[in-house]
């Protein structure tokens, strides 16, 4: 009898631990899965950069405007006067606004200024062959998240991106201009110390 017993209550705290680890590793499942959700970034532009015939920043240093032609790209507005436009810059910049990501979305706020959109910091806009005129308006920073407001014209959401790729379109004509190669000057003077000892 004492040995039915014993057997039932083994059966019985096997059960017991086999149940609880079901729900203990349903809830840690539940736990990865919103984690997960909350980790991946919102797709919010997919343009080919082949697709711009031109685009435009506004920021506090000016406006800037690139045009696109058959040699690369020619600058006008604040961008005009730059003798040796970096045209690796430009691209790589285009390439950022058209896979625009973001980290995280407000689903249709009721007061844009709220989120400094009213009068936004920064203007990108970019002239499609396919899908016409898009704006990206970059408003306030939340710096308790360390990411700025983004607003594209045609879509009823607000997003944030990282201060980093709001940045990137926060740059004078210094972050476009091609810089000077200095390895000319170090070769120079390498020739004029050849022949010393």
């Amino acid at each position: 009898m004492k040995r039915k017993k014993a057997g039932l209550l083994i059966i019985l705290v096997v059960l017991v631990l086999l149940i609880g680890a079901f729900f203990g590793l349903r809830k840690y499942n539940e736990i990865q899965d919103e984690k997960d959700s909350a980790d991946e970034s919102v797709s919010v532009l997919d343009i080919d950069t082949a697709d711009v015939t031109e685009y435009s920043v506004t920021n506090s240093y000016g406006e800037f405007i690139f045009t696109r032609s058959e040699d690369g790209w020619l600058g006008s507005g604040d961008a005009a006067g730059i003798d040796k436009l970096d045209i690796d810059e430009i691209e790589s910049r285009l390439g950022d606004a058209c896979t625009f990501t973001a980290d995280y979305a407000i689903d249709e706020p009721l007061d844009l200024s709220e989120y400094g959109l009213d009068d936004p910091d920064i203007t990108v806009t970019l002239k499609t062959k396919s899908r016409g005129d898009i704006e990206l308006l970059y408003g306030d920073e939340n710096s308790s998240v360390h990411m700025r407001y983004v607003l594209v014209n045609g879509d009823d959401n607000v997003y944030l991106v990282s201060m980093y790729k709001a940045g990137r379109f926060d740059f004078t004509e210094d972050g476009i201009t091609k810089k000077e190669d200095s390895g000319d000057n170090d070769q120079d003077s390498a020739d004029d110390t050849e022949g010393e000892i």
